[in-house]
């Protein structure tokens, strides 16, 4: 599908720091050069390639405040608002998600930026969305599957103002944290797909991060890889720069990268029917 987008004057990108922020000031470097980007950071170090940092700005309930603070009366001038952030717990199947587990993983991930959309009124609102559906991460990716189910039933109820980026794994902090915490959780775990994903780590010879990208690169492959011709490779940051960069051009609503593949959504993917408990 095509879409009218806005001028791009004014971007504002919570979550700057981490390669998904870091992606979209590349998009709007190449797509929208003109514009005038404001990152935000938990950190007190300016973020590479802004215009204009907000430091120590965290995701909690002074969120909202802070960035209006800041901005003051530009914040009636946000032509794009990107949504980085995501953090919820994982390590067990996503159906055995329970109402506090999905609560606290979506006030941290997808709360917010429905906040500061009602609040700054942008013309588009961007967030990330992951390969959530396939089975090995049915196994593994806990409460974040319903936050990412929820956020695609969002975006897709206004396509013209909102839009997902829905990218393969790629190398960040937040993989690395998901890496340690799966190698903790498989000394005890009960899970049929943590175990076959601890015996198959036991005979890797790998590290762990190393590992887990391995495993999951193989999971897309085998499930996406007869769709198109060109070969597969490991998702990188340039990737999700793409996905934005066409969003930006007017395509979406979910535009998917994984590698060097690209597809676009106006739908959600076929779901087991427990997804049902809980979303937009």
């Amino acid at each position: 599908m095509s879409f009218q987008r806005p001028e791009i004057r004014n971007a504002l990108i919570v979550g700057a720091s981490g390669e998904a922020g870091l992606s979209a000031m590349d998009a709007l470097r190449q797509q929208c050069p003109g514009a005038h980007i404001i990152a935000t950071t938990r950190s007190e170090q300016s973020v590479p390639g802004a215009d204009e940092t907000l430091n120590e700005i965290s995701i909690d309930e002074h969120l909202i405040e802070r960035i209006k603070t800041e901005l003051k009366e530009r914040s009636n001038e946000i032509d794009l608002l990107i949504y980085t952030p995501a953090m919820g717990e994982p390590g067990f199947p996503i159906e055995q998600t329970t109402e506090q587990q999905y609560r606290q993983a979506a006030e941290f991930s997808f709360d917010p930026m429905l906040a500061l959309e009602k609040e700054l009124q942008p013309g588009l609102t961007v967030g990330y969305s992951a390969l959530y559906w396939l089975p090995h991460t049915l196994a593994f990716y806990g409460a974040l599957g319903f936050v990412k189910k929820a956020m695609e039933e969002w975006c897709l109820a206004d396509p013209q103002k909102r839009a997902l980026v829905r990218g393969g794994t790629f190398f960040s902090q937040s993989v690395r944290g998901i890496s340690l915490l799966l190698q903790r959780l498989m000394k005890s775990t009960a899970n049929p797909g943590l175990l076959k994903m601890k015996e198959e780590f036991s005979s890797s010879g790998m590290r762990m991060l190393d590992f887990f990208l391995d495993y999951a690169s193989r999971h897309e492959k085998e499930a996406l890889g007869q769709r198109f011709s060109e070969p597969y490779r490991r998702t990188e940051r340039g990737d999700l720069s793409r996905g934005l960069v066409e969003i930006l051009k007017g395509d979406g609503p979910i535009v998917s990268v994984v590698g060097p593949w690209t597809w676009t959504d106006d739908a959600l993917p076929n779901l087991p029917d427990y997804f049902q408990k809980f979303g937009y």
